[in-house]
């Protein structure tokens, strides 16, 4: 079957049924076709938005096709969303915060008896992440795809 060739036509008709070219955020999750790519050279970051490593290709022909049409990448006079990304990212404590958490829990297991005290540092961090996964945040993606990848659960946070 071809991306894009089955349409629902009723309401009563299930939605799943389709095969769209463009991803629904009210019915899939975009950060599981879309993921962001940072890039630093020198002191500016760019952040791109790329398919998602290791999906389908179909999936990789939808999340292609949303980040053209939607503009997830887009250059105009005056405003380059990459840069856009980049620059927010980088004036925000967010990569502290998070390679902050990875050490703490990297080193709970190492030093038992400051488990506790650990385990505590890595909750008051996540409480510090909620501001920048809320839905309404600028760039939340971004955000919640560096988390994703890092293996840390940003879900409980919103």
């Amino acid at each position: 079957m071809l991306l894009g060739s089955n349409r629902v036509y009723l309401e009563t008709t299930d939605l799943n049924l389709e095969k769209p070219h463009l991803i629904n955020p009210k019915i899939e999750d975009p950060l599981q076709l879309i993921s962001f790519h940072v890039d630093r050279s020198g002191s500016q970051c760019y952040i791109t938005a790329v398919p998602r490593a290791g999906i389908e290709n179909d999936e990789k022909i939808r999340a292609l096709e949303t980040i053209d049409i939607v503009g997830l990448n887009r250059e105009e006079p005056g405003y380059n969303l990459v840069t856009e990304r980049g620059n927010e990212f980088s004036i925000t404590d967010f990569e502290n915060i998070v390679y902050n958490i990875l050490a703490a829990d990297n080193a709970k297991d190492l030093i038992p008896a400051k488990r506790r005290d650990y385990i505590d540092s890595i909750n008051a961090l996540r409480g510090k992440l909620k501001k920048f996964v809320k839905p309404n945040r600028v760039f939340s993606g971004v955000y919640r795809d560096f988390l994703r990848r890092k293996n840390i659960e940003y879900e409980s946070l919103l």
